[in-house]
């Protein structure tokens, strides 16, 4: 028996360990609309915008160690620690998509070559 482990005090069980738990796809999207609405409200809270210039960027590289003095808080660490568990549970990032004109959900994969390239040219 395999047991996933997604979150505190989370545990899901499995009989087969090649099968991954699957979640309802209106459970999925809710989740990707409450990480748009965190991003959003992380935006608003430090930047005071709707939507801050790359910050899928920044909160990325903060979630993932870079400290950065703006998004210290303790109410955005914790956001910081349940975006991170719920993007690494669905295998996707939120981005902002210019030709849209609003944020949408990105595979992992795709995500972090975008963002390598956001890097390397905000250097």
């Amino acid at each position: 028996m395999t047991q996933y482990r997604y979150g505190p005090g989370y545990m899901i069980v499995s009989e087969d360990e090649n099968q991954l738990p699957q979640i309802p796809s209106i459970v999925r999207q809710c989740l990707i609309e409450w990480m748009i609405q965190t991003l959003r409200d992380i935006s608003e809270d430090t930047h005071a915008a709707g939507w801050y210039s790359d910050i899928e960027h920044f909160v990325w590289d903060a979630i993932h160690g870079k400290k950065t003095a703006c998004y210290e808080w303790p109410n955005t660490q914790r956001a910081f620690r349940k975006m991170k568990a719920v993007s690494e549970f669905l295998e996707v990032w939120v981005h902002w998509d210019h030709k849209v004109g609003e944020p949408v959900p990105i595979e992992i994969g795709v995500w972090k070559h975008l963002h390598k390239a956001w890097g390397e040219k905000n250097q």
